[in-house]
This record gives C-alpha cells, structure tokens and sequence, in this order.
C-alpha cells in the first residue's frame, strides 16, 4: 500500500517497512521503489491521479509487485491494498471506511 510521504509501500504490523528488512531482493526492492515513486509523484490528495497513464501503470503494476512478493515472501502474508483505484481520494483507507493501522 503507498501513503503520502511513505518510503516504501510495504508495511507490516510495525509500520511501514524497508524491503530489505524483509529479504526482498535488490531487483524487486527496485521495483517496489519506482511503483511508490510514480504514487508519490503523480497522485494528489485531494485531486486523485494527475493523469489516466499513471494510474494504468501504476495499476497494472500493483498485481506484478504481489505476485512476486508473495513468491520471494512464501510465509508471509502478503496483500495489495490499491486504494488509489477505487475514487476515493485523501486519507487512505481499507474496505469498511477503516483507516489503515500503522
């Protein structure tokens, strides 16, 4: 999940979590920084995505970056939470109006 301001898009129940504190390795680390880089520079708070092709990639990618977490993470759990897809714009948000636990 990306937030404002956030250094990565990975969180555990700690916070939000370095890559490598996980074991990801370089090439997908790499990965999730460019997925969060293009949230924090082309999402606003209060306006949604800058411009359709963003949001397409960063979409798209989203699905990408699970499927191989959850290949390099096998006993984690690991989930995508795209909140950015959905309309709903400020704050970040899980199903049900819950703000996400940091």
């Amino acid at each position: 999940m990306t937030d404002y301001g956030a250094g990565s898009p990975l969180w555990t129940d700690g916070g939000n979590t370095d890559p490598a504190e996980l074991g990801v390795s370089a090439a997908l680390a790499a990965r999730l920084d460019e997925w969060n880089e293009l949230f924090q520079e082309h999402f606003h708070w209060d306006g949604g995505w800058r411009d359709a092709g963003a949001r397409a990639r960063f979409a798209a990618e989203g699905p990408r970056l699970l499927r191989d977490l959850q290949r390099e993470l096998p006993e984690a759990e690991v989930e995508l939470d795209d909140w950015t897809q959905d309309g709903v714009f400020g704050h970040p948000r899980r199903p049900g109006g819950r703000s996400p636990e940091a």
